[in-house]
């Protein structure tokens, strides 16, 4: 009878512990799904800026105490306004959601960081680069949208077009950063917009 009693004792115990461990394993799976989900953008999957504040940030700081250099990148979707309200919203989170894939892939292919900063503007880091190479990239990103060819056929043209502001610093603070990346992004706007200012 006591062996009994043990024997049961330790298949209950046993039971308790894969239970347990089991409960614990779903909990750091929803603590992961939570920690995603804070950190993305739920429409296009890019990251948000609670990302840019946290990891971009870090990775910015990173880059120049190795003496390198980095660019940001403040981007915007041409006359997105009108896009939407000709459109419609659905597509134009169907733009939004284009957009924010050809920009993703490229900047991490190339290991840099791509958010959306709100609206239709995304915020692109791109770390140990030079004014050229970094001017070359953002050109070659205004191209890839224009070839994608997303139909506005309005007075701004036959297809959606972005615009980018670029700046490229070595150690400086966050802000800064992205003051001057925006302030670049309006000397673009107000060029004629389809293009980058440095």
């Amino acid at each position: 009878a006591v062996s009994i009693m043990l024997y049961r004792y330790r298949v209950s115990s046993c039971h308790d512990a894969i239970i347990i461990q089991q409960q614990y394993e779903e909990i750091r799976k929803i603590n992961q799904e939570l920690q995603r989900q804070v950190l993305q953008d739920g429409l296009t999957k890019m990251h948000n800026r609670r990302y840019l504040e946290e990891t971009g940030r870090a990775r910015l700081l990173d880059c120049w105490e190795r003496g390198g250099a980095a660019a940001g990148m403040m981007v915007d979707i041409d006359h997105f306004k009108m896009y939407n309200d000709r459109f419609g919203h659905q597509q134009g989170d169907a733009c939004l959601q284009a957009v924010a894939k050809i920009l993703m892939d490229y900047i991490e292919e190339a290991d840099g960081c791509a958010v959306r900063y709100g609206g239709e503007e995304f915020f692109l880091c791109l770390f140990d680069c030079d004014e050229q190479s970094a001017m070359e990239t953002a050109n070659r990103l205004c191209g890839l949208v224009r070839d994608q060819r997303l139909i506005r056929q309005d007075e701004f043209g036959d297809y959606v077009t972005i615009s980018i502001g670029l700046y490229v610093s070595g150690p400086t603070d966050l802000n800064t950063f992205v003051e001057r990346a925006d302030l670049a992004l309006y000397r673009a706007k107000e060029a004629g917009r389809n293009r980058v200012s440095l």
